[in-house]
């Protein structure tokens, strides 16, 4: 075993009373050498499970036979944590503030502190997000490495849907991998789906011994549509938090309740065309019109959950050799047909199956 384990803190600038803001880091070394991956939970001070998530992944690391380095930061946004709330005290979402200033605003600080003192130690990081007690999320968002976004498992990953200030942006500028996992929240509140998928990961990336754990294949989903209702009121919706990441029918999904009526408008449709799932459901909360509380994604195509060696196999992950100049991570995604040769998920050409 002898993971070595070393807490340290970020500190920020001070509070009212003069007391530092401190972001805790715990630092859990293997006996053997190995890459640096981080871990980073409450980012958003309404998302709890990825925190909880963080502490139990923890503890098992710490008699494991890890090797090289995590990095833990299960509560990278106090200010936000302290009052429960996905905008800081500042009026700023973290989330959207990286790489940060080393002054000014107390959410730019915190954005900064990170990237300094955290992430640039990385050579890849998990923003792992969750739902809130309100609202069910399931998916990864990919930011443009499918195979690492991919060995989280569990979850179907969004592709092509980054934004400008997310922590994973700030990470894949600076030359590192990342992806940003969103799991449970409403009526689940259990954070096993965080620790197993953070578990895979360090697998992926050889720090842990064993198989990934999960699913064997994932839907990528590159469209995502918000669903919003046309009056305000009460959402009443035929899906519960718990149903996210199910299958929806096409039709109407709710009704809006009128507060001071009670009479029932006409809730948001669904156009899809069979097989979407939902991504993310709110519970049954006021809503403005035009407000989007719902949203659905269509799976374009399928990727496997786990990266084998160098063979192709059904449903495994296989290098193409039709992709010429691309990097390395460009994979073809392969599916099983009656010749000896697969085609490549790209389209670009057919790739011989391994001996």
């Amino acid at each position: 075993m002898g993971v070595t384990i070393r807490n340290r803190d970020v500190v920020l600038g001070n509070r009212i009373e003069g007391d530092p803001w401190c972001v805790p880091v715990v630092e859990m070394t293997g006996a053997a050498g190995g890459p640096t991956t981080a871990f980073v939970a409450g980012v958003f001070g309404d998302k709890p499970l990825g925190c909880l998530a963080l502490h139990e992944l923890g503890r098992q690391l710490a008699s494991s036979n890890l090797k090289g380095t995590v990095l833990l930061v299960p509560a990278a946004n106090p200010p936000a944590l302290a009052t429960g709330t996905r905008i800081s005290p500042d009026l700023l979402y973290l989330n959207r503030r990286f790489p940060g200033q080393p002054t000014g605003a107390l959410t730019d600080q915190i954005a900064y502190r990170l990237s300094e003192q955290v992430l640039k130690e990385a050579d890849a990081v998990v923003d792992l997000h969750s739902g809130t007690p309100t609202m069910g999320l399931n998916y990864t968002y990919d930011y443009e490495d499918v195979e690492f976004s991919a060995a989280f498992g569990y979850l179907p990953v969004i592709t092509g849907h980054a934004i400008e200030g997310q922590l994973s942006v700030a990470v894949t500028k600076n030359g590192g991998r990342s992806c940003l996992p969103g799991f449970g929240g409403g009526s689940n509140g259990d954070p096993t789906v965080g620790v197993e998928g953070c578990l895979n990961v360090l697998r992926y990336r050889g720090q842990l011994d064993g198989d990934l754990t999960g699913p064997r294949t994932l839907s990528l989903v590159d469209e995502i549509r918000f669903l919003a209702p046309s009056h305000t009121g009460i959402l009443m919706s035929r899906y519960g938090t718990g149903d996210v990441g199910n299958l929806i029918e096409t039709g109407v999904i709710g009704s809006v309740v009128n507060v001071a009526t009670g009479a029932a408008a006409s809730g948001p449709h669904d156009p899809a065309d069979g097989g979407a799932r939902r991504l993310r459901v709110h519970g049954r909360l006021p809503q403005r019109r035009g407000h989007g509380p719902r949203s659905v994604g269509g799976p374009r195509r399928s990727a496997p959950a786990v990266r084998f060696g160098g063979r192709a196999q059904a449903g495994r992950w296989c290098f193409c050799q039709a992709c010429p100049g691309e990097p390395m991570r460009r994979i073809a995604i392969l599916s099983p047909e009656a010749s000896p040769t697969w085609r490549c998920h790209v389209g670009r050409a057919r790739v011989r199956r391994s001996a």
